[in-house]
């Protein structure tokens, strides 16, 4: 069902913006086009006149697209860097990486909504295998398996796995980042003795820095995620006591990529309040309840998007539980020589990544309102990790346990599927391509066409 909704105002964004960008880029560079195929953006009285302008691209004939926001004040005779500066910090592009590496993606795949929306896909599918490496290594293997399970049947993940935004790229990009610090902190500390041991530590630090960069970029509050790595280096502070060197320099190397990003911010957020955003959410529990309703049942609504809910946050509340109240051990996580450590350090850290970024975004929308859940999306597998958690601890005291688990388990993915096929079959994104095609229809010479 990739090209089953429509595409919304968002996703023609990623198109339109990655298209005026090489444009101009090119016209900054010396290479652009004839006058006759300048982006008619570049002219504040164009810009002001309404959608239509001149083509763009050889797709033009096809596609015609409001004028980016800001880009009237882009100049291509100041050159390359300075339009490249500019041109990274637009308003509405939240994160440069995805708008640029579309136009690559889209001459290559094509134009149609499956194709544009297949990248978004690829992310997706890479989230499975990265939530069961991860929570093997954490939780153990049958709770790497459950937690990957409720990846692939997440409705929400698959949501936006099935839209050209970056949203899936910044779940697998978090996971990577989060997976790559605990394996960077599980490496044996044997410099002297033991160089396979320092190369592959410092290769884990380099993967935690480069997925934590790209996934800033890709998404600008996604910079959420470096106080949560910090924040789980503490927590788990045994093991990060033996690399505190590693871990230093790798913070350095995280906070240096995002300073550009930062200044970018700051100037956003230190706007009077109401003009740099149109979100409205400030109160923590709104924004949480908004957060745990995506992850549960997203779109579906009614009694299923509660069961959904309710399911996922009982398996998870009894994990929490059971890891308070036994403090047990689990021994053999992932086949390798790692030491066995106390349990709820690790579930106390899918805790914080679960609930740090919901809390940060909060405190930034005290101020500016910035909150949309899908901007969460990469705290979503902890929570999902957490409930298989639950699923394990029950079923290790009996078999009352085993069936209870058993029959959340079932309860959540029967719901999983019926909000999945609710998704696939119920338009409910706004659906213009079929207003289009009613217009196609019927519009004759002359007539008015009135669009609200």
């Amino acid at each position: 069902s990739l090209d089953a909704q429509s595409m919304w105002r968002d996703e023609i964004d990623t198109l339109c913006f990655s298209s005026d960008f090489w444009e101009v880029l090119r016209q900054a560079m010396g290479r652009g086009e004839e006058s006759g195929s300048t982006l008619s953006a570049m002219s504040p009285t164009e810009g002001q006149a309404g959608p239509e302008r001149a083509p763009t691209s050889s797709s033009a004939e096809r596609l015609h697209c409001q004028p980016t926001p800001g880009m009237s004040r882009v100049d291509p005779e100041l050159g390359f860097w300075p339009v490249l500066r500019t041109l990274l910090t637009l308003p509405g592009w939240n994160g440069p990486l995805y708008t640029v590496s579309m136009r690559p993606w889209i001459s290559l795949a094509g134009e149609s909504a499956f194709a544009i929306r297949y990248s978004s896909l690829i992310f997706g599918v890479l989230a499975v295998p990265l939530t069961y490496v991860l929570g093997r290594r954490l939780l153990g293997t049958t709770a790497g398996l459950i937690g990957a399970l409720l990846v692939v049947l997440s409705p929400h993940l698959i949501w936006y796995s099935q839209e050209a935004k970056m949203y899936s790229a910044i779940l697998a990009l978090g996971l990577l980042a989060i997976y790559a610090l605990r394996r960077a902190l599980d490496q044996p500390f044997e410099i002297s003795g033991n160089r396979s041991a320092w190369r592959h530590g410092l290769l884990w630090w380099g993967v935690m820095v480069g997925a934590t960069t790209l996934a800033v970029y890709t998404h600008i509050l996604t910079a959420l995620l470096i106080p949560l790595e910090a924040a789980l280096a503490l927590i788990w502070w045994p093991r990060t006591r033996r690399h505190w060197r590693g871990a230093l320099v790798a913070m350095a190397f995280l906070t240096l990529p995002y300073l550009p990003i930062l200044a970018w911010q700051a100037r956003d957020w230190l706007l009077p309040a109401g003009q740099a955003t149109l979100f409205t959410l400030r109160r923590l529990d709104t924004i949480l309840s908004s957060t745990f309703n995506g992850w549960g049942g997203n779109y579906v609504g009614g009694p299923w998007a509660t069961l959904i809910l309710a399911g996922l946050a009982l398996l998870a509340l009894f994990g929490m539980a059971r890891a308070v109240l036994t403090n047990e051990q689990i021994e053999g996580r992932d086949g390798e020589k790692t030491n066995s450590a106390p349990n709820w350090r690790d579930r106390l850290a899918l805790l914080v990544w679960m609930l740090l970024p919901p809390l940060g975004i909060w405190l930034l929308s005290v101020r500016q309102p910035i909150f949309t859940n899908r901007y969460l999306i990469w705290s979503a597998p902890a929570f999902y990790l957490l409930a298989a958690t639950g699923f394990v601890a029950l079923t290790r005291i009996g078999r009352s346990g085993t069936l209870v688990a058993v029959g959340l388990l079932l309860m959540v993915l029967v719901g999983d599927v019926r909000a999945l096929t609710h998704q696939a079959n119920q338009p409910i994104k706004p659906d213009f391509q079929a207003a289009a095609v009613y217009l196609a229809e019927r519009d004759q010479s002359g007539d008015l066409v009135v669009f609200h």
